[in-house]
C-alpha cells in the first residue's frame, strides 16, 4: 500500500517549486533556445545544462543528455523537511552531486514522474534586469517626456513559476501532491459538474505569506505527460522584447496572482 493513502495531514509544506527537469538529444541546441528564451548558462557538464534567471536560485531548468523527455520537478524545503520526509517515505537524505549542491530527497509520483525534494542549494548574486521606461495610466501619470521604447531582444527570467502535467487520474496524483508535499487546491475546472473536476490548481501552503496562485495544475487527459512549464518574466514589457525571433509571442488570460498560502 502507498505510504499517503488515508493521511489526514500532509508529511511536510514543501515552499516552493524550484526548477523543471528535462532530457534532450542535442545540449547545445538547447543552450541556445533557453539563451533566447532569456535565461543564461549557469553550469555546463559533460550531459547535463543547468540554467538560470535574474534571482538567485541557482538553476530554474535542468537538461540531461539524452532521448527528447519531461522527467520531472524539484520543489524547495528545509533539512527539517527532507528528514521529516524521509522517514515517512523510506527515501533516503542525500547530498545532492550536482551543481548547486545541497541535500535531497528523490521521490517519483505516481505517475512515475521524478519528484526531488531540495534543501540549502547554493544562492548566486542576483543578475542585473533591464530597466524600462514607467506605465502611464489613468490614476498615475509618472512618464513624462520620455518615450516608451522596447529593445528588440531575449527576455529576461526571473524564476520557475509553475507547471501543468497530464495524468489518468486526477484524484490520485492531486491526492499525492497534496498529502506528500503538502500543495493546496485553489481552483477546479470541471465540465459537467464540480464533483468532477477534470483540472485542479494547486499553490504552496506557506501559512499567511503570499504565494503564488498555482504552482502546479493538473490535468486528467487520460495520457501522463507534460502540459508545459512556465517562467516569471522580470518585466512585463520583455515580453514584447522578442520582437524578430522566430517563436511569435502568444498572449490570453490565465488564472495567475498572489494568494495567502493557507487552507
Amino acid at each position: 500500500m502507498s505510504y499517503y493513502l488515508g493521511m489526514t495531514s500532509s508529511i511536510i509544506c514543501v515552499s516552493d517549486v524550484a526548477f523543471p527537469r528535462f532530457q534532450a538529444p542535442d545540449l547545445d541546441l538547447m543552450e541556445a533556445f533557453l539563451h533566447t528564451f532569456g535565461m543564461v548558462t549557469s553550469v555546463r557538464t559533460a550531459d547535463a545544462l543547468y540554467m538560470r534567471g535574474t534571482d538567485s536560485d541557482h538553476h530554474v531548468h535542468v537538461t540531461h543528455h539524452g532521448p527528447a523527455a519531461f522527467l520531472g520537478l524539484a520543489f524547495n524545503a528545509t533539512l527539517d523537511d527532507l528528514a521529516v520526509l524521509s522517514a515517512a517515505t523510506g527515501a533516503p537524505v542525500e547530498t545532492s552531486n550536482e551543481p548547486g549542491g545541497g541535500m535531497v530527497v528523490r521521490l517519483n509520483d505516481p505517475d512515475g514522474r521524478r519528484v526531488d525534494v531540495v534543501a540549502n542549494m547554493q544562492q548566486l548574486e542576483p543578475l542585473a534586469v533591464r530597466g524600462h521606461a514607467a506605465h502611464n495610466n489613468g490614476a498615475l501619470r509618472q512618464r513624462i517626456d520620455e518615450l516608451q521604447r522596447v529593445t528588440p531582444g531575449a527576455s529576461q527570467v526571473k524564476r520557475f513559476g509553475h507547471a501543468a502535467i497530464k495524468t489518468t487520474s486526477l484524484s490520485t496524483l492531486a491526492s499525492w501532491y497534496a498529502n506528500t508535499l503538502g500543495l493546496l487546491i485553489s481552483d477546479d475546472m470541471y465540465v459537467e459538474s464540480p464533483d468532477q473536476p477534470m483540472g485542479r490548481f494547486m499553490r504552496c501552503n506557506v501559512g499567511d505569506a503570499p504565494t503564488d496562485h498555482h504552482t502546479l495544475l493538473i490535468l486528467e487527459t487520460g495520457e501522463v505527460r507534460l502540459g508545459h512549464c512556465a517562467w516569471e518574466s522580470s518585466h512585463l514589457a520583455h515580453l514584447g522584447d522578442r520582437r524578430g525571433s522566430s517563436r511569435p509571442l502568444r498572449m490570453g488570460s490565465r488564472r495567475l496572482g498572489r494568494l495567502d498560502g493557507r487552507p
